[in-house]
């Protein structure tokens, strides 16, 4: 199959093009660079179609002779300059989309989030309410940049858009050369001092992909959550220590402790802290305490990588290649040459 991937040069990008590229496709990317991730396209045979993906017609031409999209182009940011740029999703997700619908593809694979569902509900799977403007978690501008994206997918899956959705959680694992916000949730474990006494839904950035493989061939409007399982940090810590053979000292602060933090922060106009904005971080406080993937597991056939594993191959990769200072990775650390 010939396969379009927008957003191909991220992080859950790259590891999707590497994927397909493996299970016998042939891909093109759509990249604003064009040499993104330097030789790595290149040793995989992947053609890079050099644009914007915001354009109508730069997608227009990048469809040409396409049989399937995988839509992955997206800002996830959690900072206090990241509204304006994640308000751009849904469009980014409009024009992607409709060109495609346009371009008569004979499969859409959509990446969404697990952030789209509704607070309060446990276990969350995928007949989970959406969230919606009168939801808690609705200021947060990334919860709301993909919820209005996914109305879209949904608009035009009923217009004949041939969409299948996937749900991630926190999406983290090896090759992840921006260190965002996913892995920046675990090096603040690494590091120790102050962390947030709460939880996420992790999931293998090459679990991800994997599931993008799989969904070329799943039932068209299915979706699936994805997530090897929800564990709190203060575990996630006790891994990393385990896997490290460092004990860092670390102080957890409670979910009401980083409201009345961000409020203070807000009042100052975030000089105090890096904070996000108190309005920001509801869905990162308060997610689910389960997430049922019973579909991905039978339906798709997925089986999750533990988060042990997950953490010791970003570790040690983030290491290998100096995004982390290599003291930190303790027995994951490369030997020295």
């Amino acid at each position: 199959m010939r396969v379009l991937v927008t957003g191909g040069a991220g992080f859950v990008g790259r590891a999707t093009v590497r994927a397909l590229v493996q299970a016998g496709h042939a891909v093109r990317i759509v990249s604003r660079d064009a040499w993104p991730s330097g030789s790595l396209f290149d040793r995989l045979g992947v053609e890079v179609h050099t644009g914007d993906a915001q354009e109508r017609p730069v997608i227009d031409r990048a469809l040409e002779g396409m049989d399937a999209l995988v839509q992955a182009a997206a800002t996830y940011r959690y900072d206090r300059a990241a509204g304006p740029a994640m308000a751009n999703n849904a469009a980014l997700a409009r024009t992607i989309l409709q060109a495609s619908l346009d371009a008569k593809v004979s499969k859409v694979v959509d990446i969404s989030s697990l952030s789209v569902f509704e607070l309060g509900h446990s276990p969350v799977n995928e007949d989970t309410p959406l969230a919606s403007e009168r939801s808690r978690g609705w200021t947060d501008p990334y919860l709301r940049s993909k919820v209005e994206s996914e109305r879209v997918g949904r608009e035009l899956e009923a217009a004949g858009l041939p969409r299948v959705t996937l749900h991630p959680g926190i999406v983290i694992g090896p090759e992840d050369t921006a260190m965002g916000t996913s892995s920046g949730m675990v090096t603040v474990l690494l590091t120790g001092g102050t962390a947030v006494d709460t939880r996420a839904p992790w999931v293998d950035v090459r679990d991800v992909a994997e599931a993008i493989v799989l969904a070329l061939d799943a039932p068209v409007g299915s979706h699936f959550v994805l997530t090897s399982g929800v564990v709190r940090h203060r575990d996630v810590a006790k891994l990393v220590d385990e896997l490290t053979g460092l004990r860092p000292r670390r102080r957890f602060i409670s979910a009401s402790g980083v409201r009345r933090a961000a409020r203070l922060n807000d009042l100052f106009g975030g000089r105090l802290s890096q904070l996000p904005d108190r309005g920001s971080i509801d869905w990162l406080l308060d997610n689910a305490a389960e997430v049922d993937t019973t579909r991905a597991t039978r339906d798709l056939g997925m089986e999750f990588l533990p988060l042990r594993e997950t953490l010791a191959d970003a570790i040690r990769w983030w290491a290998e290649h100096d995004l982390l200072d290599r003291r930190l990775a303790g027995m994951l650390a490369p030997r020295a040459r």
